[in-house]
């Protein structure tokens, strides 16, 4: 039941001494669909070689045990993973110990919504158009059937349209957007999505870099024989580069000098 399952056993049998309980151990064997594509043989050396591993691992690899009054012959464990495979056992305890554990059963959980993408940022290659790339969701939750991209314009005192691109191919993690208004702020969604529904976005707040616009807030420090020169170029501003020009004053000539600093900037 999505990211819960069910266990019922029998009642333990040849108890040497009150009972107290049960234990239920579980661990998280791998996604499903990486699962079935492995060998028996490659599953059990894994398995193997995963409990000599330090503990240091992480933990959705490693057993989990929730623990089940006396009374009780079946309980749900919650909060698994989906589109995930499982094993699972169980044994009975008292106080002088724990039986063997029940021959082990595998399942797997359903497939469900994906998470949202893990990153998503842009640049601007010209005053009206982004370029959106993204990266995967960290929880699939499934197979990634493609992606959804919203970009809606920031206008003051009403409601501007939501422009929608549906991205087909799950491997496909970057998309242009032309036309856009040069003076305008953009919000920016990336959905992911798979055959059981949309997850949630990742949304960034962005504007395409401007041309043209000289720095401002220009500073002069001099020194004995050096002058320290700085500005702020415009938050939009794609300024490539600075051209900068001065002059020594004298009685009978001016000198003219001048300097070009490069700098180019993307949006990130």
């Amino acid at each position: 039941m999505n990211s819960t399952v069910r266990v019922s056993w029998n009642e333990a049998e040849r108890v040497r001494g009150r009972l107290l309980g049960y234990r239920i151990y579980y661990k998280r064997l791998g996604p499903k669909a990486e699962r079935s594509r492995r060998s028996l043989r490659q599953s059990q050396h894994e398995e193997e070689r995963g409990r000599s591993k330090q503990s240091s691992e992480t933990d959705e690899h490693s057993w989990q045990v929730e623990e089940v009054d006396h009374s009780k012959t079946s309980a749900e464990v919650t909060g698994l993973r989906l589109f995930s495979e499982y094993e699972l056992t169980v044994t009975a305890f008292n106080s002088k110990g724990e039986s063997p554990h029940s021959p082990p059963h595998r399942f797997h959980t359903p497939e469900g919504v994906p998470g949202p993408p893990a990153s998503l940022e842009f640049e601007s290659p010209t005053e009206k158009s982004l370029n959106l790339s993204w990266s995967p969701p960290a929880e699939t939750n499934g197979i990634l059937q493609g992606y959804i991209v919203q970009y809606q314009q920031e206008v003051e005192s009403k409601n501007s349209p939501v422009e929608i691109l549906n991205v087909n191919d799950p491997k496909v993690k970057h998309i242009t957007l032309d036309n856009l208004d040069r003076d305008s702020h953009y919000v920016f969604k990336v959905i992911a999505r798979t055959k059981t529904g949309e997850g949630p976005p990742i949304t960034r707040r962005g504007a395409t870099l401007l041309d043209g616009e000289p720095p401002k807030n220009i500073t002069v420090t001099s020194g004995n024989t050096s002058v320290n020169l700085s500005w702020v170029p415009g938050e939009r501003n794609r300024n490539h580069g600075f051209h900068i020009q001065y002059f020594k004053k004298s009685a009978s000539l001016d000198q003219h000098h001048s300097r070009i600093i490069r700098k180019s900037r993307r949006i990130r």
